[in-house]
């Protein structure tokens, strides 16, 4: 009896871990809500309702949506009970948000003024104000304050420097490329001190908390991205031929132009890396390194044909990780180049996909899975 009890336990943490999977992410929070308030929605109806353009992305977040989303017979997606649960759980941090912020409001504006504070439910009842009230502002201006976020419009720039270290912490942010000279955030945040940038002659940190909003950056010699807990879409972007990105509980989606590769390290722990790079040159010796530990990781590149492709130290516990390489890549001839593929995968998923960046005949790959 005690054996079942435990075996009842154990499914419910898993589909405890699916669910907040799945509202780590704000497109599958999209596509969840989309599905729970406005029923069942083809692929583009929900691409649309996620604000998504690339079909491949939605359909990484498709993927991770496994068990909480499901077609009908009719060929249109829809929640299942383990995705009206996650809808349940969703709204239900949102009104907690919703609480502290109400309360980081009253906070912010009593001034002098002595208030009181209720915040029960979302409603012209959820704030109330003492008998001498705040001074200048009713309940439902409290309420408006609230609902409304309090957030400021945030506009810095920086010159350039030749290597940027982006720290994203809890925000949503587009990462961009930009024939400018300079260096240049733009967006909402609680407070304008939430998005910083400091700068050196060699260096230049990008610091984002809380903040929805996009960062451009020049062409520079190293780009460093770490993510905490939020998201990163990079398009229209320009890589450098040394990157490293570094998630921790979050996610980041790369659609990019690398101009020359050297080194391109990906570090996932408990979130997703997606990118898509499309490679102009690679460096002899380059390579590309991918450590998932308790999340996932996927690269495809597309490289010049004579690029060489050597698999480096291949390592997987307790996750997979999967090498496709085409055929139609040269290891003979003159001026090949060699890239080294590096993987270790502990709890985890990752994979690296190399194809010609040439047009011609479709690849035919060559697959391996340790």
């Amino acid at each position: 009896m005690s054996g079942e009890g435990e075996g009842e336990k154990r499914v419910g943490e898993l589909q405890d871990g699916e669910v907040f999977q799945a509202l780590a992410h704000r497109v599958r929070r999209a596509i969840i809500r989309s599905l729970a308030e406005k029923g069942e929605r083809s692929f583009t109806e929900l691409m649309r309702d996620a604000r998504l353009e690339d079909s491949s992305v939605m359909a990484f977040h498709m993927k991770k949506l496994d068990g909480l989303v499901r077609r009908n017979e009719r060929g249109y997606y829809e929640l299942t009970d383990l995705g009206w649960r996650a809808y349940k759980v969703l709204r239900e941090l949102e009104l907690e948000s919703l609480r502290d912020r109400a309360e980081e409001v009253l906070k912010e504006i009593k001034g002098k003024e002595q208030v009181t504070k209720e915040v029960s439910r979302p409603g012209p009842q959820a704030v109330s104000a003492g008998e001498e009230g705040v001074k200048g502002l009713t309940p439902t201006d409290i309420l408006k304050e609230v609902l409304g976020g309090g957030r400021v419009w945030v506009d810095r720039s920086a010159p350039p420097a030749p290597n940027v270290k982006l720290e994203v912490i809890g925000s949503d942010i587009t990462l961009t490329g930009t024939v400018s000279e300079s260096i240049r955030v733009q967006g909402t945040a609680r407070r304008e001190s939430d998005a910083t940038i400091s700068t050196s002659r060699d260096e230049a940190r990008i610091t984002v908390k809380g903040m929805d909003g996009e960062v451009s950056v020049p062409e520079v010699n190293r780009l460093e991205i770490l993510v905490k807990g939020g998201d990163l879409t990079a398009r229209n972007l320009k890589l450098p031929p040394n990157v490293s990105m570094t998630v921790l509980g979050g996610d980041i989606s790369m659609n990019a132009v690398m101009r020359e590769l050297s080194n391109l390290s990906a570090s996932v722990k408990g979130g997703d890396v997606l990118a898509n790079i499309l490679v102009e040159e690679v460096r002899q010796g380059a390579s590309v390194s991918i450590t998932a530990l308790g999340g996932d990781a996927h690269i495809t590149l597309r490289v010049p044909r004579n690029t060489k492709v050597v698999k480096g130290n291949i390592k997987a516990a307790g996750g997979d990780v999967g090498i496709e390489v085409d055929e139609s890549l040269s290891d003979t001839g003159e001026d090949v180049r060699t890239l080294v593929i590096n993987a270790k995968v502990i709890g985890g998923d990752a994979s690296i996909k190399v194809t010609p960046k040439e047009s011609g005949r479709p690849p035919s790959n060559q697959n391996a899975r340790r």
